[in-house]
Formats: structure tokens, C-alpha cells, sequence
């Protein structure tokens, strides 16, 4: 909504302007507010107004905000009972007697003292006022031209356009001064208008100075035309203004009459010509047997009377014939009329069926002929089905019965598989072309393995009875377990679930290395690529198996060599583990040095410091002779030596010298050695 140089003035007991939430956006711009109850009243919470270079005064409540948004701008509020309520003013609002000229005079013009001058804001101002003064003016003298609040702009300076009418000045209307039907443009005197006696062709059609409208020039300086509602003396019978051709004035602006070709009111007919011998005679009435005109093609006579034994009869034909009325000799009857649908027909016969008439009340058609095909059967019945007659190109058949479960259905079409009846050789006929219901569109019973799914039944159907594809002949979905190998999908199906077999869960099949212990064919199955533990090639890991078992064996060649660098216990070889290996003489299994093996795995010899049991006296380490054990370790003997053997020069005492003693001593050392080596 959008009030601009609006005067709403003393609506005692009444709203101002009235802003609900259907008004919108709305504003008030230079206006004035008088004397109201309610100055502005908003109510609703979307209602929204803006009120701009207004002056609100007199009024019991000058702005007033139930609820939504009133806001002010640039406004003068004053001398209200209640200025504003719920209402916060805005930018430029003053409250100061606006000193109109008289407002009880009905003048809200402003005297040149009022603060409302030159006051308001140029946004959304409009381009001149209620009196049509330009806006905006300079009207208190200072600065520039700027724009006052209320209705009406102040004029300082009387010009011509003020819309005030000064001296020197015959008219002035302000922005409408030198436009047609207003003051001139300098305000001398009345510009041109409508009954001037001058025809501005601008914005006249013609212009005769009077005020008569039934002349050939309206006083709308229109000229005279037939529809214009103004009777144009001596040229227009009637003018109603209208373009109604059947009341008392015709378009051509002519009134009424028989002949004219427009049915009026009294008429019957009017079809424009003075002939009577058509359907309307020249009285304007329809034309009728008794009328006294003959009308041709219908009528053979018309007398206008009602004398039936005249020359011509009441209705209308020469008498002596059949249709006067009188049965003569030779008629069945004569009821003196042309209906041909009453008990008596043309040629004054007797209605019968067959006689290609209807005979009313009796008949429902007569097609003159005795075929049964066409839409009258007989007894002058009107085909219908179940009449026992097949209608040609209507019907399929018809058997005369209401069974519908026989050959012909009870519309007479002939059965058919998805007319929802069913007939021999159906076992099912839903009347449907669904395929996912109990009947298929051939009217066979859904079952498995037809193609189609069965909805609530089947999860699938292909229509097939293969078990290796996507749909089992059950019509469930294949799936792993099923007991069905599904080609492309799965490696094996066993149907149970048992991993033990060669076939296990994901319908793969067993291998070594699945995880799984195959029954017969694996001992162990840990699942892993390793082995090093205790499954190797899904075989309990023992020593000879060619794989070295981690924390158990040292080696293992898979062999039962014994004597190769990994012996048959899986344990690396050493000296002394009884089996000779390289670079080993021999390995008798023990620590002896008294065997023919020595604990360093060499063969025992003369010379390796060791006694050789049974073989060796001695064995003192070398092989030199005379030291008590011979090169070949046997024990040597030893004599004592002389003096004369010593050759050392000496000679004996009486007792026993060092020398004496020597032999002594080598013997004794000896023994001492032997002992130590039997040890």
C-alpha cells in the first residue's frame, strides 16, 4: 500500500490509515493526518509501514503499533491526545504546532512560520503536492529548495504552477497548468477544452460548443455515433447504447418492427422477408395449418378455417384422399394426420412391426427388413446383448443367456484369457496382465520355473530348471551352501557347512593353506605359508620332512643319510653324535680316549698319548725308542747300568753315588707316567 499527498482528515471514531500483515511494505509520504481516532494503526506480526515527511496532529492517537513495524521519518507529531504508542521515532522528526492556514476551515496549508517547512527528506518524496505545486521549494528563504512535511508545499514566492491563483493570474493548476481541459501553461486563462467551439484535434473528435447530445457532436467532443446511448434528433430512431439486437432498439439504432429480421418482443419468428409462404408469415408468427397461407412443400391447401368438409381439409390437404380423416375404401385406417409413429401410418395402413415406422409406446425401432444382424431384431426390439442375435460389427457373439462361463461372455465378446472369467482350458483368469500375481497374463497358475517372480512367493525365477546359475529350481537366489555349484561364482558347493571336506565356507575349495584340516587328506592346516613350525605342507612336522622346525631341529634334509651334514635326528652334526661326518675319522658316540676312536673323533694310534685298550702297552705321546715305551707302544725293559758302562771315567765307592742312583730314578718316573696314562 502507498499513500502519497493524501489529506485524511476528521474520521472521528475511525482509523487513519489501517496496516495489517496482508498490506506488506507499505508507506506514507507527505501526507497530512487530521482529526482521527487513529492517526496510523498497525496490527499483525508481518505488518510493516513506513511513514515519511508526515504530519500527524489532532488525532486521539497519533501513531499507534499493536503489533508488526511502524516506523518514522522526517515527520511532525503533534498535539495528539497520545502522540505514539509501541511507536519509537526516527531520524528528523519534530513535535511542534505545524500552523496550518485554517483547519477547521478545511485549509491544511501551512503558514510561512511553520517549522514544517522545508523539514523533510528527498528520499521517496514525490514531484509535487496535493495541489499539484512542484515539489520541492525553497519556502523558508534559506539554502536551497528542500521539501516540507504534509500534504501541501509551501509557496514563498506566488508563480504561475504554484497552484495557487495570484494576482496577474486568471487560473493556475499547479503541474496540470497546459494540459487540455486545464489553465494554460502562463496561467492567462483556460487552455483548450471539451465546448470551447474549437476543435482540438489532439484530443477531440469534433467541439460545437453546446451542451446538446443530440446533435451530430457529443458533450464528450465526441462525435455522434449509433451505440453511443445518445438519440442524434433526425438521424436515429432509438439509441439504447447497446448492442442488443432483440429488445425495443435495434443496432442500426432503429426500433422495432415485423420484417425487420430481429425477433422482438409479441414475435414468434422474424426472418426479414413479406413472404408468407415460408416457416414465418409476414404477421411474424410461425406458420401453421389454419393460418390461410399455404406453405409450400408442407401444406397442399390452407384455407384458414376449420370446416373438414371442404375442399380443404383441417389438416391442410385436399380433401377426398387418405390423411383427410375419413377411412375410405381401400385404407385401413386414416386418422388424418402425418405421423407415421401412431397405430396409423402413411398410405393409411395399420401399424404393424416391419413396416419401417416406429410405432411410439409400442416399438422400440422398426427397420423395415427381417435381419437379425443389424440394431433392430426381431419383434421391433432394439438389439441389445443377450438377445440371442449376434450384431454385426458390434457384437462377437451372443447366446441369449446370462452365463458367463460359458462360450459367449456376458458382454458378447467372446472369452478371451484376461477377461477375468474362467473358461475351459483356463486354470486361472484374473482379469489382469500382471505376471507377478498367482495367474499369469496366459491364465496358467504361477509356478516356479514359468519365468516370471511370483511377489510374497519367489525371490527369483529364470525359467529354467539349471541350478547353476543365479536362481535355483526352487526360485530362491543361489547362494553359497545351497548344494548347487553356481557356474562363474563359486569353486564348489557341498550344501552343509562343514570345512573339514574339499569343499569349505565361501563355497571354495579346500587347500592347503585355507586354514582349514581337511579330513583324509591333511593332518594340520594352520592357515599360514610358514614351514617352520609344526605344519609343514599341511603334514605334522617331523625330522626327515625337509623343512627345518623352528626351536626343535637344527636341520633337516629330508633324507635318512645319516652320515651327511644333517644326520637323521635332525640335529647338527659334532664329534661325538656317533655319526661319522666330514671331516670326522671316526665318531663312536663317546668321550673315551681308550677305544679305537678318541673323543676328537681320530683314530686311535702309536703316538696320540692315549692307551688303547687291548692294543696299547703304552702310549707316551711319541715315538721314541727307550724311554720305557717303544715306537710300537709296548712297554720297554730296562738293566740297570755298571760303572765300567758309564764311561764317565769314575770309579766306584763303597756306596752308592748319584750316579748310582739314576736308573732308579728313571724307573720310577716312568712307572709314575704309566700309571697316569691307565688312568
Amino acid at each position: 500500500m502507498t499513500v502519497t499527498n493524501a489529506l485524511v482528515v476528521n474520521n472521528s471514531g475511525e482509523v487513519g490509515i489501517y496496516v495489517t500483515s496482508s498490506a506488506g511494505g507499505s508507506t506514507v509520504t507527505n501526507s497530512t493526518l487530521y482529526g482521527n481516532s487513529y492517526g496510523v494503526y498497525t496490527t499483525g506480526s508481518s505488518a510493516a509501514i513506513t511513514v515519511r515527511n508526515c504530519i500527524v496532529t489532532n488525532n486521539t492517537y497519533g501513531l499507534y503499533e499493536n503489533s508488526g513495524t511502524l516506523d518514522v521519518v522526517y515527520s511532525n507529531i503533534w498535539g495528539n491526545s497520545t502522540n505514539t504508542s509501541g511507536v519509537t521515532l526516527g531520524a528528523g522528526c519534530i513535535s511542534a504546532n505545524p500552523l496550518y492556514v485554517n483547519a477547521g476551515g478545511g485549509n491544511f496549508r501551512l503558514q510561512s512560520t511553520s517549522t514544517s517547512i522545508d523539514a523533510g527528506t528527498a528520499t521517496g518524496a514525490p514531484g509535487h503536492d496535493y495541489d499539484g505545486v512542484g515539489r520541492p521549494l525553497d519556502g523558508d528563504g534559506l539554502n536551497s529548495a528542500e521539501f516540507d512535511m504534509g500534504a501541501h508545499e509551501f509557496v514563498l514566492v506566488a508563480f504561475c504552477g504554484d497552484g495557487v491563483l495570484s494576482t496577474g493570474e486568471t487560473c493556475d493548476e499547479g503541474a496540470f497548468n497546459g494540459t487540455y481541459g486545464h489553465c494554460l501553461a502562463d496561467c492567462s486563462g483556460p487552455g483548450p477544452y471539451c465546448g470551447d467551439s474549437n476543435a482540438d484535434t489532439s484530443d477531440e473528435d469534433c467541439d460545437d460548443g453546446n451542451l446538446d447530445n443530440g446533435d451530430s457532436c457529443t458533450n464528450a467532443c465526441v462525435n455522434a455515433v449509433c451505440g453511443d446511448g445518445y438519440l442524434w434528433v433526425g438521424v436515429e430512431q432509438c439509441d439504447d447504447g447497446n448492442s442488443v439486437d432483440t429488445d425495443n432498439c435495434s443496432n442500426i439504432c432503429e426500433l422495432p418492427l415485423c420484417g425487420d429480421g430481429f425477433v422482438q418482443v409479441g414475435e414468434e419468428c422474424d426472418d426479414g422477408n413479406s413472404d408468407s409462404s415460408d416457416a414465418c408469415t409476414n404477421a411474424c408468427m410461425h406458420a401453421v395449418c389454419g393460418d390461410g397461407y399455404v406453405r409450400i412443400g408442407v401444406e397442399e391447401c390452407d384455407d384458414g378455417n376449420t370446416i373438414d368438409t371442404d375442399s380443404c381439409t383441417n389438416a391442410c390437404t385436399v380433401g377426398g384422399g387418405c390423411g383427410d380423416g375419413v377411412v375410405q375404401a381401400g385404407e385401413e385406417c386414416d386418422d388424418g394426420n402425418t405421423d407415421n409413429t401412431d397405430d396409423c401410418v402413411a398410405g393409411c395402413l395399420d401399424a404393424v412391426c416391419g413396416d419401417g415406422y416406429v410405432y411410439t409406446g409400442v416399438e422400440e425401432c422398426d427397420d423395415a427388413n427381417m435381419d437379425n444382424t443389424d440394431s433392430c431384431v426381431s419383434g421391433c426390439l432394439s438389439a441389445s446383448c443377450g438377445d440371442g442375435f449376434v450384431r454385426a460389427g458390434v457384437e462377437a457373439c451372443d447366446d441369449g443367456n446370462v452365463d458367463p462361463d460359458d462360450g459367449c461372455r456376458n458382454d458378447c465378446s467372446l472369452p478371451t484369457c484376461g477377461d477375468g472369467v474362467v473358461q475351459a482350458g483356463e486354470p486361472c483368469d484374473d482379469g489382469n496382465s500382471s505376471n507377478s500375481d498367482d495367474c499369469l497374463n496366459t491364465c496358467l497358475n504361477a509356478s516356479c520355473g514359468d519365468g516370471f517372480i511370483m511377489a510374497g512367493s519367489e525371490i527369483c525365477d529364470d525359467g529354467n530348471q539349471d541350478n547353476t546359475d543365479s536362481c535355483l529350481v526352487t526360485c530362491e537366489a543361489a547362494s553359497c551352501g545351497d548344494g548347487y555349484l553356481q557356474a562363474g561364482v563359486e569353486a564348489c558347493d557341498d550344501g552343509n557347512t562343514d570345512n573339514t571336506d574339499g569343499c569349505i565356507v565361501g563355497c571354495q575349495l579346500a587347500s592347503c593353506g585355507d586354514g582349514f584340516v581337511q579330513a583324509g587328506a591333511e593332518q594340520c592346516d594352520d592357515g599360514n605359508g610358514s614351514n617352520t613350525d609344526d605344519c609343514a605342507d599341511c603334514a605334522s612336522a617331523y625330522c626327515g620332512d625337509g623343512y627345518v622346525q623352528s626351536g626343535i631341529e637344527g636341520c633337516d634334509d629330508g633324507n635318512d643319510v645319516d652320515d651327511d651334514e644333517c644326520p637323521n635326528d635332525c640335529l647338527l652334526p659334532n664329534c661325538g653324535d656317533g655319526v661319522i661326518q666330514a671331516p670326522e675319522a671316526c665318531d663312536d658316540g663317546n668321550t673315551s680316549n681308550n677305544d679305537d676312536c678318541l673323543s676328537t673323533c681320530a683314530l686311535s694310534r702309536c703316538g696320540d698319548g692315549f692307551v688303547q685298550s687291548g692294543v696299547e702297552e703304552c702310549d707316551d705321546g711319541n715315538t721314541d725308542p727307550g724311554d720305557g715305551c717303544s715306537s710300537g707302544c709296548t712297554l720297554e725293559e730296562t738293566t740297570p747300568p755298571t760303572a765300567e758302562d758309564s764311561g764317565c771315567g769314575c770309579q766306584s765307592t763303597s756306596g752308592p753315588g748319584p750316579v748310582g742312583f739314576l736308573p732308579w730314578i728313571l724307573l720310577g718316573l716312568f712307572l709314575i707316567r704309566r700309571r697316569v696314562v691307565c688312568q
